[in-house]
């Protein structure tokens, strides 16, 4: 190539890299999936209008799943009611103390995302003997059904759950209510009374019976329960026999930690061995060690005449 050829095609090449450069075309986006460049004129960021991703909820809804604690309930004993385990229920409730477990206190429920078999423990049944219920119509129309539950063995049980049926003439079952246990725990040998009521008995029920729905051994016990003694135990019966006073007095060991809530199991029986009455009372304040608080309790009959009271005590730091 001459040297004017090669001169001229060099100029020729340098004006052409020189020249306007065409724009680039904008990638296609995914759909659904925005930029994360701030929102232009052009294309404006819609945070309303992206979808919100399916996740649990950290907490369910207040209104379904809200328990309210009623007298005898046992936290263990709420857990195995909503089918969710006791660690997932103490959990969703980390300021209430399972050992102090207040009427009117609010649960939070953890129903949602929990399997089937994530209830609590199965009773083991054979640590607790229940007697065929005994019943007696109310003045307002309802039923009380009381039932004696019995430790066996030699070990002390704690977070009873008992419910108590009305069956019919075959046995089937027309109603059901959860009992009223006066203590959290039953000595090894000693028997507590437990309540339920039925406020609409169903019609054609025949029979009651009696189920233990929860039990456990008492493991750990150091801290938890104090010792505690009964002294100068009188009764006092109504020539009826339709109520009674039993009177005492509550003694702490010096050496035991101060008591900061006491619960007396006060029941009534008849002349034939039934429960006829029970009721739980608890102590207006706390007891210091070596100290002692006098007691009087009255109790009502279901329906028999009672014929003797007897008394468990349960303490608390």
């Amino acid at each position: 190539m001459s040297p004017l050829r090669l001169t001229f095609a060099l100029l020729l090449l340098t004006l052409t890299a020189c020249g306007p450069v065409a724009p680039a075309a904008s990638p296609t986006l995914p759909p659904g999936l925005t930029p994360y460049a701030s929102p232009s004129a052009t294309q404006p960021a819609a945070p309303a209008e992206q979808p919100i991703p399916d996740a649990p909820a950290i907490l369910p809804s207040p209104t379904p799943f809200v328990y309210v604690v009623r007298s005898g309930d046992t936290l263990l004993g709420i857990a195995l009611q909503f089918s969710v385990t006791l660690d997932d229920l103490q959990a969703a409730n980390p300021g209430v103390d399972p050992r102090f477990l207040s009427v009117d206190t609010p649960l939070i429920i953890p129903l949602e995302g929990l399997p089937p078999a994530a209830a609590g423990p199965t009773p083991d049944a054979s640590l607790l003997t229940l007697a065929p219920p005994t019943c007696a119509s109310s003045a307002t129309g309802g039923l009380w059904c009381l039932a004696v539950a019995a430790n066996p063995g030699p070990q002390t049980l704690e977070n009873l759950e008992v419910a108590l049926h009305l069956l019919d003439g075959n046995g089937a079952r027309l109603a059901s209510e959860t009992a009223f246990i006066p203590l959290n725990i039953l000595p090894a040998g000693e028997s507590l009374a437990v309540a339920a009521y039925f406020s609409a008995p169903p019609a054609g029920w025949q029979t009651a019976a009696a189920e233990v729905l929860a039990v456990l051994p008492l493991a750990d016990a150091a801290g938890r329960y104090l010792p505690i003694a009964l002294e100068d135990l009188q009764t006092t019966l109504h020539p009826n026999g339709r109520s009674g006073t039993l009177t005492g007095r509550l003694t702490l060991p010096a050496d035991s930690a101060a008591a900061g809530q006491i619960w007396l199991a006060v029941m009534g029986w008849d002349a034939e061995g039934n429960p006829a009455a029970v009721r739980r009372w608890e102590s207006p304040a706390g007891l210091a060690p070596g100290a002692t608080l006098d007691f009087e309790v009255a109790l009502y009959s279901i329906g028999p005449p009672l014929a003797r009271i007897s008394i468990l005590a349960e303490a608390r730091p």
